[in-house]
Protein backbone atom coordinates (compact mmCIF):
# COMPACT_ATOMS: atom_id res chain seq x y z
CA UNK A 1 0.00 0.00 0.00
CA UNK A 2 1.62 3.67 -0.69
CA UNK A 3 -0.49 6.79 0.78
CA UNK A 4 1.20 9.04 -1.40
CA UNK A 5 -1.58 11.73 -2.38
CA UNK A 6 -1.31 11.74 -6.36
CA UNK A 7 -3.32 13.50 -8.57
CA UNK A 8 -4.13 13.33 -11.93
CA UNK A 9 -5.08 16.07 -14.30
CA UNK A 10 -7.34 15.36 -16.80
CA UNK A 11 -9.50 12.16 -17.06
CA UNK A 12 -9.21 11.18 -20.43
CA UNK A 13 -7.74 8.00 -22.19
CA UNK A 14 -3.84 8.48 -20.56
CA UNK A 15 -5.13 9.88 -17.10
CA UNK A 16 -8.10 6.91 -16.45
CA UNK A 17 -5.48 4.21 -17.53
CA UNK A 18 -3.10 6.14 -15.10
CA UNK A 19 -5.74 6.18 -12.02
CA UNK A 20 -6.50 2.57 -13.45
CA UNK A 21 -2.67 1.33 -12.84
CA UNK A 22 -1.77 3.51 -9.60
CA UNK A 23 -5.21 1.93 -7.87
CA UNK A 24 -4.25 -2.01 -9.08
CA UNK A 25 -0.67 -1.36 -7.36
CA UNK A 26 -1.16 0.16 -4.20
CA UNK A 27 -2.26 3.28 -4.15
CA UNK A 28 -4.56 4.62 -2.41
CA UNK A 29 -5.04 8.58 -2.25
CA UNK A 30 -5.80 9.07 -6.37
CA UNK A 31 -8.16 11.88 -7.15
CA UNK A 32 -8.81 12.64 -11.23
CA UNK A 33 -9.35 16.40 -11.97
CA UNK A 34 -11.33 17.21 -15.21
CA UNK A 35 -13.72 20.15 -16.48
CA UNK A 36 -16.49 17.63 -16.90
CA UNK A 37 -17.38 14.19 -15.15
CA UNK A 38 -15.33 11.53 -16.71
CA UNK A 39 -14.86 10.38 -19.26
CA UNK A 40 -15.05 14.19 -20.78
CA UNK A 41 -16.38 14.30 -24.15
CA UNK A 42 -12.93 16.98 -24.39
CA UNK A 43 -11.15 13.79 -24.31
CA UNK A 44 -9.52 12.44 -27.50
CA UNK A 45 -11.39 9.16 -26.33
CA UNK A 46 -14.96 9.80 -26.28
CA UNK A 47 -15.65 8.70 -29.65
CA UNK A 48 -17.49 5.82 -31.08
CA UNK A 49 -14.56 3.70 -31.75
CA UNK A 50 -11.23 3.54 -32.47
CA UNK A 51 -8.60 1.54 -34.22
CA UNK A 52 -6.47 -1.20 -32.76
CA UNK A 53 -3.56 -2.30 -34.14
CA UNK A 54 0.04 -3.26 -33.60
CA UNK A 55 1.78 -1.80 -37.38
CA UNK A 56 4.10 1.11 -36.71
CA UNK A 57 7.46 2.11 -38.84
CA UNK A 58 9.57 0.32 -36.23
CA UNK A 59 9.11 -2.50 -33.66
CA UNK A 60 9.03 -0.41 -30.73
CA UNK A 61 5.87 0.51 -30.76
CA UNK A 62 4.84 -2.55 -32.38
CA UNK A 63 6.08 -3.91 -29.75
CA UNK A 64 4.06 -2.10 -27.14
CA UNK A 65 0.66 -2.47 -29.56
CA UNK A 66 0.80 -6.08 -29.58
CA UNK A 67 0.75 -6.52 -25.29
CA UNK A 68 -1.82 -3.90 -25.78
CA UNK A 69 -3.63 -5.62 -27.98
CA UNK A 70 -3.09 -8.97 -25.93
CA UNK A 71 -4.84 -6.99 -22.81
CA UNK A 72 -7.66 -6.05 -25.40
CA UNK A 73 -8.12 -9.71 -25.28
CA UNK A 74 -8.53 -10.29 -21.86
CA UNK A 75 -11.40 -10.62 -19.88
CA UNK A 76 -11.47 -6.80 -18.93
CA UNK A 77 -11.22 -5.19 -22.06
CA UNK A 78 -12.61 -8.13 -24.52
CA UNK A 79 -16.31 -6.20 -23.79
CA UNK A 80 -15.38 -3.72 -25.91
CA UNK A 81 -12.81 -5.00 -28.82
CA UNK A 82 -13.92 -5.81 -32.06
CA UNK A 83 -11.47 -8.36 -33.63
CA UNK A 84 -12.86 -8.08 -37.19
CA UNK A 85 -9.42 -7.06 -38.99
CA UNK A 86 -7.82 -4.20 -40.32
CA UNK A 87 -7.33 -3.23 -44.47
CA UNK A 88 -4.52 -1.05 -44.95
CA UNK A 89 -3.85 0.75 -48.57
CA UNK A 90 -3.91 2.69 -51.09
CA UNK A 91 -5.83 3.65 -53.78
CA UNK A 92 -4.94 3.67 -57.54
CA UNK A 93 -4.30 7.25 -57.13
CA UNK A 94 -2.05 7.18 -54.21
CA UNK A 95 1.11 9.35 -53.53
CA UNK A 96 4.40 7.73 -53.20
CA UNK A 97 4.32 8.86 -49.64
CA UNK A 98 1.34 6.25 -48.56
CA UNK A 99 2.86 3.30 -50.84
CA UNK A 100 6.04 3.34 -48.71
CA UNK A 101 4.22 3.73 -45.39
CA UNK A 102 1.91 1.08 -46.17
CA UNK A 103 4.74 -1.43 -47.10
CA UNK A 104 6.79 -0.03 -44.00
CA UNK A 105 3.86 -1.30 -41.57
CA UNK A 106 3.39 -4.33 -43.32
CA UNK A 107 7.23 -5.69 -43.23
CA UNK A 108 6.89 -4.20 -39.34
CA UNK A 109 4.32 -7.40 -38.76
CA UNK A 110 6.10 -10.15 -41.02
CA UNK A 111 8.66 -9.45 -39.44
CA UNK A 112 7.60 -9.16 -35.53
CA UNK A 113 8.20 -13.17 -33.54
CA UNK A 114 5.22 -11.88 -31.20
CA UNK A 115 3.03 -11.23 -34.63
CA UNK A 116 1.05 -14.63 -34.97
CA UNK A 117 2.02 -16.42 -38.03
CA UNK A 118 -0.16 -16.38 -41.44
CA UNK A 119 -1.98 -13.08 -39.25
CA UNK A 120 -1.67 -10.91 -42.31
CA UNK A 121 -2.04 -10.81 -46.20
CA UNK A 122 -1.43 -8.86 -49.39
CA UNK A 123 -3.94 -7.47 -51.57
CA UNK A 124 -3.18 -6.89 -54.69
CA UNK A 125 -6.05 -7.45 -57.04
CA UNK A 126 -9.55 -6.64 -57.24
CA UNK A 127 -10.54 -10.07 -56.26
CA UNK A 128 -8.49 -9.89 -53.10
CA UNK A 129 -10.02 -6.87 -51.91
CA UNK A 130 -13.79 -8.16 -52.64
CA UNK A 131 -12.95 -11.23 -50.56
CA UNK A 132 -12.49 -9.04 -47.45
CA UNK A 133 -14.58 -6.09 -47.96
CA UNK A 134 -18.30 -6.00 -48.66
CA UNK A 135 -18.02 -3.04 -50.32
CA UNK A 136 -19.05 -1.91 -54.12
CA UNK A 137 -15.61 0.01 -54.94
CA UNK A 138 -13.85 -0.20 -58.00
CA UNK A 139 -10.37 -1.69 -56.55
CA UNK A 140 -8.38 -1.28 -59.72
CA UNK A 141 -4.98 -0.45 -59.23
CA UNK A 142 -5.49 -0.60 -56.06
CA UNK A 143 -2.61 -2.45 -53.31
CA UNK A 144 -2.73 -3.27 -49.47
CA UNK A 145 -2.70 -5.35 -46.89
CA UNK A 146 -5.38 -7.33 -44.56
CA UNK A 147 -4.17 -7.92 -40.88
CA UNK A 148 -6.83 -10.51 -39.06
CA UNK A 149 -4.68 -9.87 -35.64
CA UNK A 150 -6.49 -6.53 -35.30
CA UNK A 151 -10.09 -4.34 -35.15
CA UNK A 152 -11.54 -1.31 -33.17
CA UNK A 153 -12.63 -0.90 -29.84
CA UNK A 154 -15.65 0.92 -28.64
CA UNK A 155 -14.06 3.63 -27.08
CA UNK A 156 -16.39 5.77 -25.06
CA UNK A 157 -17.59 2.39 -23.94
CA UNK A 158 -14.66 1.60 -22.49
CA UNK A 159 -13.48 4.42 -20.75
CA UNK A 160 -16.43 4.13 -19.25
CA UNK A 161 -15.09 0.40 -17.72
CA UNK A 162 -12.11 2.04 -16.88
CA UNK A 163 -13.92 5.14 -14.93
CA UNK A 164 -16.41 2.85 -13.12
CA UNK A 165 -13.37 0.30 -12.23
CA UNK A 166 -11.53 3.13 -10.70
CA UNK A 167 -14.15 4.57 -8.81
CA UNK A 168 -14.77 0.25 -7.68
CA UNK A 169 -10.81 0.90 -6.42
CA UNK A 170 -11.12 3.81 -4.36
CA UNK A 171 -10.26 6.65 -7.02
CA UNK A 172 -11.55 9.92 -6.49
CA UNK A 173 -13.64 12.29 -9.38
CA UNK A 174 -13.67 15.94 -8.83
CA UNK A 175 -14.92 18.19 -11.36
CA UNK A 176 -12.70 21.85 -12.36
CA UNK A 177 -11.46 23.54 -14.75
CA UNK A 178 -7.50 24.16 -14.74
CA UNK A 179 -6.84 27.71 -14.24
CA UNK A 180 -3.30 27.60 -13.86
CA UNK A 181 -0.63 25.47 -11.76
CA UNK A 182 0.76 26.57 -8.32
CA UNK A 183 4.31 26.56 -7.36
CA UNK A 184 6.63 26.76 -4.41
CA UNK A 185 9.52 29.91 -4.05
CA UNK A 186 11.46 26.68 -3.64
CA UNK A 187 10.71 24.75 -7.26
CA UNK A 188 8.29 22.84 -5.97
CA UNK A 189 5.00 22.46 -7.53
CA UNK A 190 2.39 22.52 -5.16
CA UNK A 191 -0.80 21.50 -7.24
CA UNK A 192 -3.05 23.00 -9.55
CA UNK A 193 -6.07 25.95 -9.52
CA UNK A 194 -9.09 25.24 -10.83
CA UNK A 195 -11.58 27.65 -12.60
CA UNK A 196 -13.55 27.28 -8.90
CA UNK A 197 -10.67 29.43 -6.96
CA UNK A 198 -9.78 26.22 -5.20
CA UNK A 199 -6.20 25.14 -4.78
CA UNK A 200 -5.40 21.16 -5.34
CA UNK A 201 -2.35 19.89 -3.30
CA UNK A 202 -0.68 16.70 -3.75
CA UNK A 203 2.41 14.80 -3.24
CA UNK A 204 3.11 14.30 -6.99
CA UNK A 205 0.93 16.46 -9.74
CA UNK A 206 0.65 13.96 -13.29
CA UNK A 207 -0.68 16.05 -16.09
CA UNK A 208 -2.98 14.32 -18.37
CA UNK A 209 -4.53 17.56 -20.31
CA UNK A 210 -3.90 16.07 -23.58
CA UNK A 211 -3.93 18.69 -26.68
CA UNK A 212 -5.00 21.20 -23.75
CA UNK A 213 -1.71 20.77 -22.15
CA UNK A 214 -0.12 23.37 -24.25
CA UNK A 215 -2.01 26.17 -22.54
CA UNK A 216 -0.15 25.20 -19.04
CA UNK A 217 3.35 24.28 -20.78
CA UNK A 218 3.91 26.02 -24.20
CA UNK A 219 7.39 25.32 -24.33
CA UNK A 220 6.61 21.42 -24.53
CA UNK A 221 7.84 19.97 -28.16
CA UNK A 222 3.67 18.87 -28.57
CA UNK A 223 1.44 20.53 -30.79
CA UNK A 224 -2.04 20.29 -30.19
CA UNK A 225 -4.22 19.15 -33.46
CA UNK A 226 -7.53 18.32 -34.73
CA UNK A 227 -8.88 15.78 -37.15
CA UNK A 228 -12.26 15.55 -39.17
CA UNK A 229 -14.68 13.11 -37.82
CA UNK A 230 -18.28 12.84 -39.88
CA UNK A 231 -20.86 9.79 -39.57
CA UNK A 232 -23.48 8.05 -41.59
CA UNK A 233 -26.92 7.04 -39.91
CA UNK A 234 -27.84 3.71 -41.81
CA UNK A 235 -31.16 1.92 -41.51
CA UNK A 236 -30.65 -1.87 -40.80
CA UNK A 237 -31.14 -2.80 -44.57
CA UNK A 238 -27.74 -0.71 -45.33
CA UNK A 239 -25.84 -1.98 -42.40
CA UNK A 240 -26.86 -5.31 -42.49
CA UNK A 241 -23.92 -6.04 -45.21
CA UNK A 242 -21.46 -4.50 -43.27
CA UNK A 243 -21.55 -6.18 -39.75
CA UNK A 244 -17.95 -7.13 -38.71
CA UNK A 245 -16.32 -5.21 -42.01
CA UNK A 246 -12.76 -4.86 -41.53
CA UNK A 247 -11.40 -1.51 -40.38
CA UNK A 248 -10.99 0.26 -43.49
CA UNK A 249 -8.24 2.30 -44.36
CA UNK A 250 -7.43 4.21 -47.58
CA UNK A 251 -4.30 6.11 -46.49
CA UNK A 252 -4.29 8.51 -49.38
CA UNK A 253 -9.21 8.88 -48.92
CA UNK A 254 -9.57 8.02 -45.37
CA UNK A 255 -10.81 5.55 -43.11
CA UNK A 256 -14.16 3.87 -41.77
CA UNK A 257 -15.37 1.43 -39.06
CA UNK A 258 -18.31 -0.95 -39.49
CA UNK A 259 -21.28 0.16 -38.25
CA UNK A 260 -22.06 0.63 -34.74
CA UNK A 261 -23.75 -2.74 -33.07
CA UNK A 262 -26.15 -0.12 -31.19
CA UNK A 263 -27.57 2.49 -33.45
CA UNK A 264 -26.50 1.53 -36.90
CA UNK A 265 -24.17 4.90 -36.41
CA UNK A 266 -21.11 5.04 -39.02
CA UNK A 267 -17.58 6.74 -38.48
CA UNK A 268 -15.60 8.03 -40.86
CA UNK A 269 -12.40 10.31 -40.88
CA UNK A 270 -11.36 11.84 -43.89
CA UNK A 271 -7.24 11.41 -44.79
CA UNK A 272 -5.42 14.93 -43.49
CA UNK A 273 -2.11 15.65 -41.88
CA UNK A 274 -4.57 17.90 -39.48
CA UNK A 275 -5.02 21.24 -37.99
CA UNK A 276 -3.76 23.65 -35.34
CA UNK A 277 -5.31 26.48 -33.52
CA UNK A 278 -3.07 29.52 -33.64
CA UNK A 279 -4.12 32.91 -33.21
CA UNK A 280 -2.48 35.64 -32.20
CA UNK A 281 1.19 33.50 -31.52
CA UNK A 282 2.10 30.31 -32.89
CA UNK A 283 0.90 28.23 -30.07
CA UNK A 284 -1.76 25.89 -30.99
CA UNK A 285 -4.46 25.92 -28.65
CA UNK A 286 -8.04 23.45 -28.90
CA UNK A 287 -11.07 25.24 -29.78
CA UNK A 288 -13.75 25.66 -26.91
CA UNK A 289 -16.02 23.76 -29.28
CA UNK A 290 -15.55 20.59 -31.32
CA UNK A 291 -18.39 20.80 -33.44
CA UNK A 292 -18.29 21.21 -37.06
CA UNK A 293 -15.93 20.64 -39.41
CA UNK A 294 -13.72 23.41 -41.98
CA UNK A 295 -15.17 23.58 -45.82
CA UNK A 296 -12.55 21.62 -47.29
CA UNK A 297 -12.95 18.42 -44.61
CA UNK A 298 -16.54 18.63 -44.94
CA UNK A 299 -15.65 18.33 -48.86
CA UNK A 300 -13.46 15.53 -48.58
CA UNK A 301 -15.55 13.40 -46.21
CA UNK A 302 -18.16 13.65 -48.22
CA UNK A 303 -16.11 12.46 -51.07
CA UNK A 304 -14.95 9.41 -48.67
CA UNK A 305 -18.91 8.67 -48.63
CA UNK A 306 -19.69 8.70 -52.22
CA UNK A 307 -16.27 6.63 -53.04
CA UNK A 308 -16.58 4.40 -49.98
CA UNK A 309 -20.71 3.68 -50.39
CA UNK A 310 -21.82 4.70 -53.24
CA UNK A 311 -25.14 2.70 -52.72
CA UNK A 312 -26.05 4.55 -49.66
CA UNK A 313 -27.95 7.99 -50.35
CA UNK A 314 -27.33 9.61 -46.87
CA UNK A 315 -25.49 12.84 -46.49
CA UNK A 316 -22.27 12.97 -43.53
CA UNK A 317 -24.08 13.79 -40.20
CA UNK A 318 -22.83 14.72 -36.54
CA UNK A 319 -19.15 16.38 -37.74
CA UNK A 320 -16.72 17.73 -35.45
CA UNK A 321 -12.85 17.54 -34.57
CA UNK A 322 -10.70 15.83 -32.78
CA UNK A 323 -8.29 17.24 -31.08
CA UNK A 324 -4.76 14.86 -30.26
CA UNK A 325 -2.05 15.94 -29.11
CA UNK A 326 1.10 15.54 -31.41
CA UNK A 327 5.09 15.06 -31.64
CA UNK A 328 6.38 15.03 -34.55
CA UNK A 329 8.26 11.53 -33.78
CA UNK A 330 5.00 10.41 -32.66
CA UNK A 331 6.08 9.66 -29.26
CA UNK A 332 4.68 9.72 -26.31
CA UNK A 333 5.91 12.03 -23.48
CA UNK A 334 6.21 9.94 -19.67
CA UNK A 335 8.55 12.53 -17.56
CA UNK A 336 9.31 14.75 -15.18
CA UNK A 337 9.26 18.69 -15.48
CA UNK A 338 12.81 19.59 -15.51
CA UNK A 339 12.31 21.72 -12.83
CA UNK A 340 9.62 19.83 -10.47
CA UNK A 341 10.63 16.72 -9.52
CA UNK A 342 7.03 16.26 -7.87
CA UNK A 343 5.38 17.24 -11.38
CA UNK A 344 4.73 14.44 -14.14
CA UNK A 345 3.81 14.62 -17.56
CA UNK A 346 1.62 12.05 -19.27
CA UNK A 347 0.62 13.02 -23.05
CA UNK A 348 1.64 13.60 -26.56
CA UNK A 349 -0.90 10.71 -27.72
CA UNK A 350 0.18 11.58 -31.43
CA UNK A 351 -3.32 10.40 -32.83
CA UNK A 352 -1.86 6.38 -31.97
CA UNK A 353 -2.56 6.45 -28.21
CA UNK A 354 -6.21 5.19 -27.40
CA UNK A 355 -4.92 1.41 -28.63
CA UNK A 356 -2.65 1.77 -25.47
CA UNK A 357 -5.45 2.05 -23.12
CA UNK A 358 -5.10 -0.98 -21.16
CA UNK A 359 -1.44 -0.64 -20.29
CA UNK A 360 -0.29 3.11 -20.92
CA UNK A 361 -0.56 3.49 -16.74
CA UNK A 362 1.76 0.62 -16.22
CA UNK A 363 4.08 2.60 -18.27
CA UNK A 364 3.82 5.97 -15.62
CA UNK A 365 3.74 3.84 -13.01
CA UNK A 366 7.51 2.29 -14.37
CA UNK A 367 8.03 6.00 -14.33
CA UNK A 368 7.49 7.09 -10.68
CA UNK A 369 8.94 3.74 -9.54
CA UNK A 370 11.88 4.60 -12.18
CA UNK A 371 11.78 1.01 -13.37
CA UNK A 372 11.08 2.02 -17.08
CA UNK A 373 13.49 0.36 -19.74
CA UNK A 374 16.32 2.84 -21.05
CA UNK A 375 14.91 2.90 -24.76
CA UNK A 376 11.51 3.68 -22.49
CA UNK A 377 12.79 6.61 -20.86
CA UNK A 378 15.12 8.13 -23.65
CA UNK A 379 12.24 7.97 -26.04
CA UNK A 380 9.28 9.20 -23.65
CA UNK A 381 11.45 12.61 -22.02
CA UNK A 382 10.62 15.96 -21.86
CA UNK A 383 11.84 17.67 -25.19
CA UNK A 384 11.51 21.32 -26.06
CA UNK A 385 13.39 21.57 -29.53
CA UNK A 386 10.75 20.11 -31.79
CA UNK A 387 9.37 22.70 -34.55
CA UNK A 388 8.89 20.96 -37.60
CA UNK A 389 4.74 20.37 -37.47
CA UNK A 390 3.47 18.97 -40.80
CA UNK A 391 6.84 16.17 -41.19
CA UNK A 392 5.16 12.82 -39.64
CA UNK A 393 6.42 10.39 -41.84
CA UNK A 394 3.00 8.21 -41.48
CA UNK A 395 0.67 11.35 -42.55
CA UNK A 396 -0.62 12.74 -45.52
CA UNK A 397 -1.16 17.16 -46.43
CA UNK A 398 -0.13 19.55 -44.87
CA UNK A 399 -1.42 21.21 -41.73
CA UNK A 400 -3.82 23.77 -41.86
CA UNK A 401 -4.82 26.67 -39.19
CA UNK A 402 -8.43 26.73 -38.53
CA UNK A 403 -8.51 29.71 -36.60
CA UNK A 404 -10.68 32.27 -38.53
CA UNK A 405 -12.10 29.12 -40.42
CA UNK A 406 -16.05 29.30 -40.71
CA UNK A 407 -17.16 25.18 -39.43
CA UNK A 408 -19.57 23.43 -40.83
Amino acid sequence: MCDQKIQIIGGGTFGLSTAYHLAKNGYTDITVIDREEVPSKFSAGYDLNKIIRPEYEDQFYTNLALDAISMWESDDFKPYYHKVGYVNCNSSKAPKKTLDVTDTFFNSLISNDKFPKGGVEKLTTEEDFKRVLPLDIDFKGWSGYYNRHAGYAHALKALQFVAKDCKRMGVKFVVDRIECMVYSSTKKCLGVMGESGEIYRADLTIMAMGAHISKVFPDLAVTPKAWSVGHLHLSEEEAAPLKDMPVFNCRDIGFCFEPDEDNNILKMCNSSAGWVNCEKTDISVPTESNDGVCEVDKEALDYQAKIFFPNVDKPVVDRKICWCCDRTNSDFVIDYHPDYTNLLLATADSGHGFKMLPIFGKWVLGRIQNNLSEEQSSRWKWFEDEKEIDDVSWRLGKVMNLSGEERF
